[in-house]
């Protein structure tokens, strides 16, 4: 699972033990997109703010993520974000918030991705899918 806290959040609440947790931030770190002035920017955990288009982790991270993915074990349960799915190739406004997807993964090159139950877009201010 990610480092954030809704990571831990939520292996809380799916009653998983902390102590047995393996954590990754190629899951999700607690970095944030946040608007300012208009402009789609990150706010890194120190505070410093860079513009989204110099976020190069989306990039960097597509082929690590397919790959990391491919190596799991059948049944494997990952607590992530959006920028998985992104990462994966889908769309930004495509993608929800809190809600569930199956992968199914038949290699690095050949990843399915289904939407199990709605979650929510923050991109359209929280309204409900």
């Amino acid at each position: 699972m990610g480092m954030g806290k809704r990571h831990i959040d939520t292996a809380a609440a799916l009653n998983f033990v902390p102590t047995a947790t393996l954590t990754s931030t190629i899951w999700g770190g607690p970095e944030s997109l946040i608007e300012v002035n208009g402009e789609k920017q990150v706010i890194l955990a120190n505070g410093l703010i860079i513009d989204l288009e110099n976020c190069l982790s989306n990039k960097h991270l597509s082929k690590a993520v397919r790959e990391t993915l491919s190596d799991l074990p059948n049944n494997t349960v990952i607590c992530t974000g959006r920028p998985i799915l992104i990462r994966l190739g889908q769309e930004p406004e495509d993608c929800q918030n809190g809600a569930i997807y199956k992968l199914s993964i038949r290699g690095a090159d050949d990843i399915n991705i289904e939407l199990v139950t709605k979650g929510i877009n923050l991109l359209d201010n929280g309204a409900e899918i």
